[in-house]
């Protein structure tokens, strides 16, 4: 019976990671400190009877993404072959036998599957295994309904006291029901000035012990980390990352085409530099807002923006807002209704000097 359970779990989990038609889910546990929590908690009774989460260190994608020269369909076949070459040797390693109760994913440095008590220490001391813990059954145990955004935001950005993992600087949202099929809810963290500030921020939702969220192999605005959770949770959570004014995914969708997918209107989550009114588009508006916002602070000494406003007004990044500013905003503008499809902050750097570096 425990097998039949462990196999259908880990069915469930194989088509979950394989049925993707937007991003691929690479779900690997990076936390690293979570190791000496969860092996001081296993019981010291015998282990022959536990299936095991095994997380090995992830595989190097340089040379793979060097052979496979941007063809998506030959990276995914290059990945696929490394993890496999990677997980057998860790079972190898470990003495496990390759058998229907293992489970080694083709998208994540993850191996599930049984161990002795002589394996499992193996498992401890090996350098090539970042965590180890105990299989649960998910299908056993009761599970929590998270029944909107707040209960959502709750869950995954605070700790069991309450208190948040992240900054009052970061910009949290939840989204319901989206997704293709209208079964997803999404966790939303955005606000971001560059992708490095990404795996920082995976990093600190990572420290509660309840669930963890993965990390994709490519970090870019837009990806989806899927969690694994130790709390089992009814609701079919991802997380997206988004870095402001950044187009989305890995091959750079148009945001149009990335909301579609992801079932939600990304803009206010993506578009910030040049959108002064909070329309989420970027037009004359905006730049009428932008020569006004300059008229007045050239006749006005009691007259000057927030920083916010400076930030969105300021689009060539100069350190003040003027007629320059309302002028590229305007070109912008004209291109994206004549067919253009980049991002402001990409026309900027591509048709005009960067004055801050």
């Amino acid at each position: 019976m425990k097998k039949r359970r462990l196999l259908s779990f880990i069915s469930a989990l194989t088509l979950s990671l394989t049925s993707l038609s937007f991003t691929p889910a690479y779900a690997v546990a990076e936390d690293k400190t979570a190791v000496t929590q969860t092996t001081t908690t296993v019981s010291t009774e015998n282990t022959q009877d536990k299936s095991y989460w095994i997380f090995y260190k992830d595989i190097d994608t340089k040379e793979i993404d060097e052979r496979s020269h941007g063809n998506y369909d030959l990276r995914l076949e290059l990945i696929k072959a490394a993890y496999a070459e990677a997980s057998a040797k860790i079972l190898k390693e470990l003495g496990v036998e390759k058998n229907s109760d293992v489970f080694c994913s083709s998208f994540t440095a993850t191996i599930v599957c049984p161990l002795t008590d002589e394996q499992y220490a193996k498992a401890q001391k090996s350098e090539n295994i970042e965590q180890i813990t105990v299989f649960s059954d998910f299908t056993l145990e009761p599970q929590t309904e998270l029944t909107d955004k707040n209960s959502i935001i709750e869950f995954f950005t605070t700790d069991s006291e309450g208190k948040p993992f992240l900054g009052d600087d970061v910009k949290i949202d939840a989204v319901l029901n989206s997704g293709k099929n209208k079964d997803t809810d999404y966790l939303i963290i955005y606000g971001l000035s560059d992708k490095k500030e990404i795996s920082p921020i995976v990093k600190k939702l990572n420290t509660d012990s309840r669930f963890s969220w993965g990390t994709p192999i490519d970090i870019f605005s837009g990806g989806i980390f899927y969690t694994t959770t130790t709390k089992p949770v009814k609701n079919n959570v991802q997380l997206i990352v988004f870095v402001n004014d950044t187009l989305p995914g890995f091959t750079g969708y148009d945001i149009a085409r990335y909301s579609e997918e992801v079932g939600f209107d990304a803009r206010p989550y993506i578009i910030s530099r040049g959108d002064t009114d909070g329309d989420c588009s970027i037009d004359a508006v905006d730049a009428s807002n932008i020569l006004l916002a300059y008229a007045r602070s050239q006749v006005s000494d009691d007259y000057a923006l927030t920083a916010d406003e400076i930030k969105k007004m300021d689009v060539n990044e100069s350190g003040t807002v003027d007629a320059v500013d309302a002028s590229i905003v305007l070109s912008y503008y004209t291109d994206i209704a004549t067919g253009g499809s980049s991002m402001l902050k990409d026309f900027v750097e591509e048709h005009y000097y960067i004055l801050k570096k």
